[in-house]
Parts: C-alpha cells; sequence; structure tokens
C-alpha cells in the first residue's frame, strides 16, 4: 500500500497517488487489518498513515526500521503486542458480555487510530470513511454454518465429502499440462519438508487435473451443501453468492445437536440495517480474521486451553442471514481463509475488470516458500481449478478449501494454458533479477457456484510476488 501511495499518477491534468485509482481494496485474514484501518482512520492523512516518506525498498526494511516507523502510521501498531488488547477484550467479555475478538480487533487496531466503538457502519453518526482513502474496503470471511452447531461442524464435517471426491480424482479426469518447472519445485519442497519433518512423500504430487464445474456442483449438492460458504462485504452491504439450495444436518445427528436444514441462497444485505444485523467496524473486521478463537477451539488444542477459556473467548460471531423461506437464520462466521487467500474472487463478483493482486510469503528460507515458481503456482492453480492428485488431503487443515471454491478463470483463455505462460513470465522475471510482475490479459470468467462469477466476462489480472 505504501508503494502505491508513493507512486504517482497523472488524472486529468492532476498529480495523484495512485492509491486514489483504485475503486475498491479487497484483503482477506490479516491483509484486512490494513485494509480497514487505512479507510477508516480518523483525524490524518494517507500520506501519514502509509508512512509515504519512508523506505519503500522492502530489501532495506529491518526489525530495528520498523521500531523507528513513525508512531502515526500503521505500521507502528503492528510492532506492538497484542498482550494489553487481549486483557482488555477479555474483562469487556467478562463483565459486560461482548464479544471477544472485535474487541480484541477494537482496541489493537482500530481505537489507537481514533475510530470511536460500537458505531453502526454507515448510519449518520457512525463511522465514515475518510475523505482521503478514496477505494472502498470490501472484507472476506467464511459463513460455517447454523450458530447451534459452532464450532463442531467445522471440524467434523465441513468439506469432508468434497475433499474425498478430490483425493479420488474425480474418478477419471484426464491430466493437463503443468509447467516441467513447478513440478521440479514440487519435489524439491515435499523432499524438504520429508527431511525435516519426516513427511512421507505423497502419491500423485506431480500429475494435476481440473476439478469439472458440474461434477463440482454435484458433489456439493451430495454433501448436503456441508461446504464453507465464501461471504464478502463493502461498508454497507453483505454478499453472498452462494448457490441456492439446502444445508442438511441429518448425517450428523448421532454427533451433534439437532439443527433444522437452512434453505440458503444467494443474498444482498445491508449491514446498516438495524433490524438485520448489527455491523460495528469492528465486528466487520473481526468477522474477516476470526482465527485465534478457531485455532484456540479444544477440538485443535485438546485440554491445553481449559474449556472455561474457550467458551469466554471462543464463541461465535453470528449474523442472520435471510433464507429462501423469507425467515432469516443465526449462522457462524469466521476468518475468509477457510475458503480463500487473496481477495480475487470478490473483486471478480464486484466486476471489477483490471486488479492488481499482492501475494507475499513469510517464513524460514526454505524452498517451500522461497522458490519462485513452487509459490506462484500454488497461489494461482486453484483459480483455475487446477488440482492434484494426492490422495490425502486433510478436510480438517485451514485452507483446505481454496482446493474447490475458488475456480473462476479459464485455464485455456485466449487460446493458451495461462498457467504455462505465468511461469514462463515469473521465471524469466527472477532470472533477470527483475521485480515478479506478471499479467495476464483478457482472462475470461467461468460460472463458480461459491462466489456466483459468471461467464461471458474477462478480467486483466496482473499479480505482483513479494517474498517477505
Amino acid at each position: 500500500m505504501r508503494g502505491f501511495q508513493q507512486q504517482k499518477i497523472t488524472v486529468n491534468g492532476e498529480t495523484r497517488p495512485a492509491m486514489d485509482a483504485f475503486d475498491y481494496t479487497s484483503g482477506v485474514s490479516g491483509g484486512n487489518f490494513p485494509n480497514i484501518m487505512y479507510a477508516f482512520a480518523q483525524d490524518t492523512t494517507s500520506d501519514e498513515l502509509l508512512d509515504a516518506n519512508g523506505i519503500s525498498d522492502p530489501e532495506l526494511i529491518t526489525a530495528e526500521s520498523l521500531q523507528a516507523v513513525p508512531k502515526d502510521s500503521i505500521f507502528a501498531i503492528f510492532t506492538e503486542t497484542l498482550g494489553p488488547s487481549v486483557l482488555q477484550a477479555l474483562m469487556g467479555t467478562l463483565q459486560y458480555g461482548r464479544e471477544f475478538w472485535p474487541q480484541v480487533v477494537y482496541h489493537h487496531f482500530l481505537e489507537p487510530l481514533g475510530i470511536p466503538a460500537n458505531k453502526i457502519m454507515g448510519m449518520q453518526d457512525g463511522v465514515m470513511q475518510r475523505e482521503d482513502a478514496k477505494p472502498t474496503p470490501v472484507v472476506e470471511f467464511t459463513m460455517t454454518g447454523p450458530t447451534e452447531l459452532y464450532p463442531d461442524f467445522i471440524y467434523e464435517h465441513m468439506g469432508h465429502d468434497i475433499i474425498a471426491d478430490i483425493n479420488a480424482g474425480f474418478e477419471s479426469e484426464p491430466n493437463v499440462e503443468i509447467p516441467p518447472e513447478y513440478i521440479e519445485a514440487v519435489k524439491n519442497a515435499l523432499s524438504v519438508a520429508s527431511e525435516m519433518f519426516g513427511h512421507e512423500i505423497p502419491p500423485g504430487h506431480d500429475e494435476f487435473y481440473q476439478i469439472p464445474p458440474g461434477a463440482l456442483l454435484e458433489s456439493v449438492k451430495k454433501s448436503g451443501h456441508q461446504v464453507p460458504v465464501p461471504v464478502f462485504s463493502t461498508p454497507d452491504q453483505i454478499h453472498s453468492s452462494f448457490v441456492e439450495g439446502k444445508m442438511e444436518f441429518d448425517p450428523l445427528a448421532d454427533r451433534f445437536k439437532f439443527a433444522f436444514p437452512v434453505d440458503l441462497k444467494p443474498f444482498v444485505a445491508s449491514a446498516i440495517d438495524p433490524k438485520t444485523n448489527m455491523i460495528s467496524l469492528e465486528r466487520l473486521l473481526g468477522f474477516g480474521t476470526a482465527l485465534l478463537p478457531i485455532f484456540l477451539n479444544p477440538a485443535v488444542m485438546g485440554e491445553q486451553i481449559p474449556k472455561v477459556v474457550h467458551d469466554v473467548i471462543g464463541r461465535p460471531l453470528t449474523l442472520n442471514v435471510p433464507t429462501v423461506n423469507g425467515l432469516k437464520r443465526s449462522m457462524s462466521f469466521v476468518d475468509g481463509g477457510y475458503s480463500e487467500n487473496t481477495g480475487i474472487p470478490a473483486l471478480v463478483k464486484l466486476k471489477c475488470r483490471k486488479i492488481i493482486s499482492v501475494q507475499t510469503t513469510v517464513g524460514q528460507n526454505l524452498v517451500t516458500t522461497r522458490d519462485p515458481i513452487f509459490f506462484t503456482m500454488n497461489s494461482m492453480r486453484n483459480f483455475f481449478g487446477v488440482v492434484d492428485r494426492t490422495n490425502s488431503r486433510d478436510p480438517n487443515f485451514f485452507n483446505v478449501g481454496v482446493e474447490y471454491t475458488n475456480h473462476i478463470f479459464d485455464l485455456y483463455s485466449n487460446g493458451e494454458n495461462q498457467l504455462v505462460k505465468l511461469v514462463g513470465i515469473i521465471k524469466k522475471q527472477h532470472e533477470a533479477g527483475n521485480p515478479l510482475i506478471a499479467t495476464l490479459d483478457n482472462l475470461s470468467v467461468v460460472d463458480n457456484p461459491f462466489w456466483g462469477t459468471e461467464a461471458g466476462e474477462t478480467v486483466n489480472l496482473t499479480i505482483i510476488f513479494a517474498f517477505a
């Protein structure tokens, strides 16, 4: 974001920051924090928030330089510990019954920027977007079944049937062409993981196929629509474009509390109608980043987290969503990373035709995180419906949903395998020592039952890969 703020463009003869040229900025999980902070920080400017006069070369940024970031920038907040905010939120939860995670979000990320608490989004006395913040922020999150089944549904059944079908390779789907450089990178990555962690190298990791859209939809229906449902929100509206159908729970009756089926339908609901949903900025940001409470669940942590503690901090974040029969149903919501990594699908659904996606990876200097070909393909192949033939996917693994929710582009747009083209561009850029930037023009959009994208549209997609 700072790079775009530093880069200048000319619009109608006026020099302006490139950030002003965007209609939307979309984020997932932790990427939602700077997105919302930038848009709604009060009594400041975009230059001040993004430290526009600061270091712009990533290679020059160090832990020491981060500590020296001006305190009035959003970057300074990310150098502070969450501890005090967690304690403050815990007190508010215990004393007043407030939702734990949105309070953590508020005290740590929003309060320091002068953003008032408990203001309904879009209302006259609510939190309004700062005047010099031009793009509309978009937050992606995930609907994970009825409130009364949270969180057991997530761990015990969500996506299990579809993952079983993917592991089976959807029977006899033919292989698709994959760049040999990626196959080699996958082998290297698996070899490193095997040596470091003792993992066995699974069969089928060097063969790839496309999930057929029709078969995917049939798998969704067969599973009783028991899948993570992608949702996104602007400050004014919550969007769900998941295919209409009945989310059923009878197969779970012997394991969980009874739950009536949910007659799901696509909806665009006002986020500002108090009779429908009370959405404050901290709740909206909480929905998009609610990962810690999930990971602290006893199903993951066992007895390391006492149940009494989890009962306080792990309560679901809920909304009443419209259903086919006109009634509203209380559903639970969590981090958008359960179904998507980049923020791209929401922008396609909003009919953005020029998209710039900045993608980064962090971690140790391993081939699994630092190899540009490996990272490029792992980040992008799901958008073309391409998966490998490994049959060992764990349906409970966070983020496994990206394997089947995000096929929104035709692999053979313009009569050319777009993954082969993308890897070819990135390989040349890497070998020349250039920034890892690639543009795929006129990508054909395909029908997607999760995001509601429609065939017949095209997108120009520029991807900027950055390693941290």
